[in-house]
């Protein structure tokens, strides 16, 4: 089926997929996408994912761009207030805003 499928796709697109079968079986009896199951481990919820990309988005646009240790503070208060005593004393890691910027590059 997955052959069928990438030859199907390739005719009507030109562009060329691969379609792995463990995957759709997987997916088909109830499993989550790999994506979606990353960003639920994650320090931040979506929403206040989108909250702190909004906030970055108006200081800097009132000329104050977040730099990366302000980034990190505001993403460590964030979780601290809703984790308490469960999110770790040396907040997130190092490489962690990093990583946020490059997965929200297409609003930053």
């Amino acid at each position: 089926v997955c052959k069928e499928v990438e030859i199907e796709h390739r005719k009507e697109t030109g562009e060329t997929i691969t379609l792995n079968h463990n995957t759709l079986r997987s997916l088909a009896k109830g499993g989550r996408k790999l994506s979606d199951f990353n960003a639920s481990k994650g320090w931040l919820l979506p929403g206040e994912e989108n909250m702190v990309v909004d906030y970055a988005i108006e200081t800097a646009k009132r000329g104050f761009p977040l730099t990366h240790r302000r980034l990190r503070d505001i993403v460590n208060d964030v979780c601290r207030a809703r984790m308490g005593s469960r999110f770790p004393e040396g907040g997130v890691g190092r490489n962690w805003t990093q990583r946020f910027i490059e997965r929200h590059s297409d609003r930053l």
